[in-house]
């Protein structure tokens, strides 16, 4: 029997990481603008036929429900969801190192459809498995949940973890896209797989192909600020990655990503370019570094996501005679995000994802 996956594995060759994306409203995998965008970006892959497989975790207990009690306090309750109902259990699983122990991660199946018959793959991580001790299988449980511990967990079941179940399904991965930094240890990932030779290593200088690693990766954030980046300290990162980055090569350009000096998964590939830039904006900074930080879907043929009034997303053609042609993609047709109809309460943000 032919794997669901059989399809998108022999073509695909972009991969796009991101904490949070809302595909269905019974799919509680979302919190807010982050998701939605990761959502507007699949569906947009779908109409434009863009071969795309997306990575994020199940979080079968969503963000929360929020509900106001008789005194209006805020109550906070879990918003589970059940996968079965609407992805498929994959025959395959990965184990990433965890504190010294083996946690092993399996990916369900999403499969969005367009209206015109187009299909993109979409992997939610799951560490509800009998292979883990009790406290792992409850790491992609809760989107955004825990403390400091839980978060940096579950950033290496989406980083690394992702990382590894992309090439044990097969897929042959050209372009990681991290959407926000929640991604950034699937560079770490990427730097032993480009480790140079013992010969090839200059003195003072990191043992890894770092061009090679910034051309397979790409970056984009919506919050520009030191504070919309996870930080962690270097001695929790120790405790839980011991020995995937040696404290003695600190500071040659191989600091871990997020840790406490390290705040942006950009730094590492030089890659820290806000989504919310225009194309001039785009070109400048190419200009101040000396190269410009494609979007994910632009290697796939010239493809830009921008903004447009109302924060909403909008997706443009290559471009013709040096103007972006554009295609709305919030009209009805397309049926992607009703912003206008509340489903539910998630904390401070409601969102509605049209079926």
């Amino acid at each position: 029997m032919m794997s669901p996956l059989a399809p998108f594995t022999r073509r695909t060759r972009i991969a796009y990481f991101s904490m949070e994306i809302a595909m269905r409203p019974e799919m509680h995998t979302y919190a807010g603008g982050l998701g939605v965008l990761a959502g507007d970006t699949a569906r947009s892959c779908a109409d434009l036929e863009l071969q795309v497989v997306f990575v994020t975790l199940v979080s079968r207990a969503g963000y929360f429900r929020q509900r106001i009690d008789p005194e209006r306090g805020q109550l906070e309750e879990a918003d589970w969801w059940e996968p079965a109902k609407w992805c498929v259990a994959l025959d395959a699983m990965v184990a990433v190192p965890i504190e010294g122990r083996p946690v092993w991660i399996r990916p369900w199946l999403f499969l969005h459809e367009c209206p015109r018959g187009n299909q993109v793959p979409v992997l939610l991580l799951d560490t509800d498995l009998d292979q883990n001790a009790s406290e792992d299988r409850t790491l992609t449980n809760h989107l955004y949940g825990g403390d400091d511990v839980y978060r940096l967990k579950q950033e290496i079941v989406l980083g690394i973890g992702g990382s590894r179940l992309l090439r044990a399904l097969g897929f042959e991965i050209r372009t990681y896209h991290l959407n926000e930094g929640h991604a950034a240890l699937l560079i770490l990932d990427l730097m032993e797989r480009y480790r140079l030779r013992a010969q090839d290593i200059k003195p003072g200088r990191p043992p890894y192909d770092i061009a090679a690693i910034r051309e397979h990766c790409v970056f984009t954030t919506h919050t520009p600020i030191e504070a919309g980046h996870d930080r962690f300290p270097h001695e929790l990162f120790e405790r839980l990655l011991a020995g995937f980055v040696s404290v003695e090569r600190r500071g040659q350009g191989i600091d871990p990503p997020n840790s406490e000096d390290y705040p942006s998964a950009a730094r590492q590939g030089d890659l820290r370019v806000p989504a919310q830039l225009q194309h001039g904006d785009r070109a400048e900074l190419g200009r101040r570094r000396g190269r410009v930080a494609e979007h994910a879907v632009a290697a796939a043929g010239g493809i830009r996501h921008q903004r447009h009034e109302g924060g909403a997303q909008r997706c443009a053609e290559p471009q013709r005679d040096g103007r972006l042609v554009g295609r709305g993609l919030h009209r009805e047709r397309h049926r992607l995000v009703d912003r206008a109809r509340p489903r539910q309460r998630l904390g401070r943000t409601s969102w509605r994802v049209a079926a």
